[in-house]
């Protein structure tokens, strides 16, 4: 029976191989499924990369796009802010005259009929009118020296400064003062 263990030794060489090739199969198996989940990540990345290039592509371009409009803009801008720099001073100014007009209108109308204005200038610097009133008698001087210090003066937002008062040969009373507006008004 010797003879009989000797050729059995092909078994165990074909069982020894038939093991090394189940694992050599799982092996096989497992470096496949590695391989491919590499592949499909690989594969992953490069679209995900491809994705987002296109996208910094397309906002690189409307951010070109952006900036090229921004440019083109730029003398209407510049014509914008002149045009409004223009209007805040025209703006200012016509204020300025509303005040002036407004004041003026006011002086005249404190003023009696009966008085003559004989000159009456504006220092727009000072926001004021320089005056000189022609009052005939003491009478007419005293109503005129009410009305120029009574409460509708100062209620209307306006001060009176009286500089002269002179008489002269004819009897008739000459009053000189300042009459100010805006911000230069005296409390």
């Amino acid at each position: 029976m010797p003879g009989i263990i000797d050729i059995n030794f092909l078994r165990d060489q074909r069982r020894a191989l038939a093991t090394k090739e189940l694992k050599d199969k799982k092996i096989a198996k497992i470096s496949s499924v590695i391989v491919g989940v590499f592949a499909i990540v690989f594969i992953g990345v490069i679209g995900v990369s491809i994705f987002f290039s296109q996208k910094e592509k397309k906002a690189q371009a409307s951010i070109d796009s952006a900036q090229v409009q921004l440019k083109k803009m730029l003398p209407l801008e510049k014509d914008y802010v002149i045009y409004s720099k223009k209007l805040k001073i025209l703006h200012s100014i016509d204020q300025e005259r509303q005040t002036k007009r407004a004041a003026a209108t006011f002086f005249y109308s404190i003023i009696p009929e009966e008085d003559e204005l004989v000159d009456a200038q504006t220092d727009e610097k000072e926001h004021k009118i320089a005056f000189s009133i022609l009052v005939p008698e003491i009478f007419k001087l005293q109503h005129l020296l009410d009305v120029m210090y009574g409460d509708a003066v100062e209620k209307a937002g306006y001060s009176i400064k009286g500089e002269s008062l002179s008489r002269n040969n004819q009897g008739e009373y000459k009053v000189m003062g300042d009459f100010f507006y805006g911000s230069q008004v005296k409390k």
